[in-house]
């Protein structure tokens, strides 16, 4: 079965990458609105995990109907849930994945779907959607991540290949810096993968409790 992740380079992204890798075959995609060669970044990731990786790009009026929910609404929220959406529908469509999956987390607000966007997405598009870190908290994601990866934070959101990067040049560009500095936080750290964290020595141990228990 082939699973598809929405992949920004990030570390919520590339752990679930991580876990869907161990039963299926994963692709990672990145969305781009084409504003920027910001996937570049995704892609890079995506080498270091040695997965393989896809740049989509958003129709035309995506983001220019993402920004302007953002800018009446005062806030990102639904702005980010609205392009998430989609993201995912327009993988749903591709008739090529059993499984599309992304990196959202049990506490996030956005984005992310609520039960009957879930089941619709499902129904509509007959694929299964799965959220592999919507069972952990931030303290248990930390520790995994810490676990498998080496990771970089930093504010400049253009660390990584995110939705929220190519709006925010849209909404600069159309409306002025002003109008992004009144949509989004004044301080958030974004992560980015910059290595994997497992060795050949952890490889080895896993292959040894297989073969003690095959």
């Amino acid at each position: 079965m082939i699973a598809a992740v929405l992949f920004s380079g990030g570390q919520d992204s590339s752990l679930s990458s991580l876990i869907l890798s161990n039963y299926f075959d994963v692709e990672l995609l990145t969305f781009s609105a084409g504003l920027s060669q910001n996937w570049e970044t995704a892609k890079g990731v995506a080498a270091k995990l040695g997965l393989p990786h896809k740049t989509v790009f958003f129709d035309d009026g995506v983001i220019d109907a993402a920004a302007k929910i953002m800018i009446d609404d005062g806030f990102p929220n639904n702005g980010l849930n609205y392009l998430h959406k989609k993201a995912l529908e327009c993988v749903a469509s591709m008739d090529r994945y059993d499984i599309l999956a992304d990196g959202t987390r049990r506490d996030d607000r956005s984005p992310r779907l609520d039960y009957s966007e879930v089941k619709s997405l499902e129904d509509r598009y007959n694929i299964v959607y799965v959220r592999p870190l919507a069972g952990f908290g931030r303290k248990v994601i930390d520790v995994l991540v810490n676990r498998f990866f080496v990771i970089r934070e930093e504010e400049d959101i253009s660390c990584r290949s995110d939705y929220e990067y190519e709006v925010r040049m849209f909404i600069s560009d159309r409306y002025g810096k002003d109008t992004v500095d009144k949509i989004f936080p004044k301080r958030h750290l974004h992560s980015l993968v910059v290595d994997k964290n497992w060795s050949e020595k952890y490889d080895e141990e896993d292959k040894g409790c297989e073969d003690k228990t095959s």
